[in-house]
Formats: structure tokens, C-alpha cells, sequence
């Protein structure tokens, strides 16, 4: 949950290769940076996610993690149910 948090405020993410959802996430968009250890965290990492355009990340995340998508998605899954 706080994943989704963070990105819809337009912050960038550093994780571990734990969970898939984040993981793809940050593969598919590029607004991140998967490590092994925190040792891996360095300058270029840090300046790279610096340089992302806040604003595009709250965009990309709100059209994945919003309520308004997430209430969406469990009204059609129980449509489906229902039909």
C-alpha cells in the first residue's frame, strides 16, 4: 500500500527484487530502481531517479493505483461474478 502511496505523490521507488507488482512497475515505467543490497544505492542512482519528472510519475501511478481505478476494477470483477 504505501508503494502505490508514494508514486501517486510522484516519488520515485529503490527495491528489492520482494514484490513482483513493484518490480514491475519499475521495470515497465523506468520511474525506479531495483537493488540486491543497500550497498548498491550510489550517486547515479540517486541522481537519475532525481532527474524523473515528478509529475509524470503521479500521472503513470494514478492511472494504476488510484481508488477511482481500483473501485472500478472490483465493480467489473463483480459484474462478471453476477453475469
Amino acid at each position: 500500500v504505501k508503494f502505490s502511496e508514494y508514486v501517486c505523490c510522484g516519488l520515485p521507488d529503490i527495491a528489492n527484487n520482494g514484490v513482483y507488482l513493484i518490480n514491475d512497475y519499475i521495470s515497465n515505467t523506468g520511474y525506479g530502481e531495483t537493488i540486491k543490497s543497500f550497498e548498491d544505492i550510489n550517486k547515479n542512482i540517486v541522481s537519475k531517479l532525481l532527474s524523473i519528472d515528478r509529475s509524470l510519475i503521479t500521472e503513470n501511478a494514478k492511472n494504476k493505483f488510484s481508488s477511482e481505478v481500483n473501485i472500478s476494477n472490483y465493480l467489473k470483477s463483480y459484474d462478471k461474478i453476477l453475469n
